[in-house]
């Protein structure tokens, strides 16, 4: 009856409020709503997963999850290891996605204490802008780096900021923190100037590229380019949306209601947790079958005629969805991800770099690369 592996990767939103309202987010178009998650459901989350797998990764997302208030925050967090515990799940990790604002000291020693990394959303040179309160944002990464909390920005490129990678990427190295570049996706903006197309996001990526992969200064790790080397270098991709993620991915809002993930929510839910005995039971749910059908449609179009199948497994089906529609290929996600990979693995090529790890100039590349190595050894 069920086909999946021994892994479960959950982004689990608390709530779906937030005490910002980005100029590019996709729930603009919501009230964002006001519910929390009651304990009850997490607990339920626990009960029906937890004995099926061996591993379980959590990602802590929102809307913001510390509106939440942090002592409810903590508490799930707190119930979440005691329920690994109880049932001898043998790898758990928690992660959290937070704009930063409302990071507290207590709230980072319990981040700490379960060893949670953080990831931040923060637009850089343009955040106050596009994003709004940049001074809580900055002290709230201070206060992660002063209790050394693995930390890692993530900045969204639009039409804003596309001009001015460059300097975006030295004003990240100045906070040294690692980045993670991702593109803006069209939510129907009444913005134009945040709009970008994807000749425009290639252009600019590949210019920070051609720019960072011979600083021989780099502190920071800056993605996608780290992970798109070292995927090239392993020959998979490591990244959830060219994992084809339906075999191992699922979302979860704060009523039980389970969906493909923590974007791919206009598709009706696989089911409610309320009502189920077993998470894998949403497998075989309607609304996943359909899903998986016409994924696996997109999938064979792009087997047949993309030489890069193997680093992309068909993209991202939220991306499709939005773009081209979840059956076909040739969207946003689609061009730029071809476009990208190609100049990234063309200039690994004419470099040598797997050839010989000296000519690598990039420190922090060199260092991952060393531990792809090492990783691929073990296998």
């Amino acid at each position: 009856m069920y086909q999946f592996g021994n892994t479960l990767n959950v982004i689990i939103k608390p709530t779906l409020s937030c005490n910002l309202r980005c100029k590019y987010c996709y729930y603009q178009h919501t009230d964002y709503g006001r519910e929390v998650m009651p304990l009850e459901t997490l607990t339920r989350f626990c009960d029906v997963s937890f004995p099926h797998f061996k591993k379980v990764l959590m990602v802590w997302h929102g809307g913001e999850p510390m509106v939440c208030g942090e002592d409810t925050l903590s508490k799930y967090i707190e119930t979440v290891y005691k329920k690994s515990k109880e049932y001898s799940l043998l790898d758990i990790q928690q992660n959290i996605q937070t704009n930063g604002t409302l990071l507290s000291d207590n709230f980072v020693e319990c981040l700490k204490k379960f060893n949670i990394s953080t990831g931040m959303s923060y637009d850089g040179l343009k955040n106050e802008y596009l994003r709004g309160k940049t001074s809580k944002t900055l002290e709230g990464m201070q206060l992660a780096k002063q209790h050394k909390l693995p930390l890692r920005i993530i900045t969204v490129v639009s039409g804003i900021n596309c001009g001015d990678l460059i300097n975006e990427y030295e004003n990240a190295k100045k906070l040294g923190i690692d980045v993670k570049y991702s593109p803006y996706e069209d939510v129907d903006s009444p913005l134009e100037q945040i709009k970008i197309s994807s000749d425009q996001y290639v252009e600019c990526m590949e210019r920070l590229f051609d720019y960072w992969i011979d600083d021989k200064n780099c502190c920071i790790r800056v993605d996608p380019f780290c992970s798109m080397i070292c995927d090239y270098y392993n020959g998979y991709s490591t990244v959830c949306t060219r994992t084809f993620c339906l075999k191992s991915w699922i979302g979860i809002h704060p009523n039980g209601n389970v969906y493909p993930c923590g974007k791919l929510t206009n598709v009706e839910p696989y089911g409610n947790l309320n009502y189920l005995n077993d998470i894998r039971e949403i497998y075989t749910s309607r609304s996943y079958v359909n899903l998986m059908e016409k994924a696996n449609i997109r999938k064979q179009k792009c087997l047949n005629i993309c030489d890069i199948f193997q680093f992309c497994k068909g993209g991202c089906n939220y991306d499709a969805s939005v773009t081209s529609g979840i059956e076909n290929n040739g969207g946003f996600d689609c061009r730029i991800f071809r476009s990208l990979f190609k100049h990234v693995t063309d200039a690994v090529n004419d470099r040598k770099l797997f050839d010989n790890f000296e000519n690598v100039k990039n420190p922090i590349l060199l260092k991952h690369l060393k531990r792809a190595k090492l990783m691929k050894i073990k296998q």
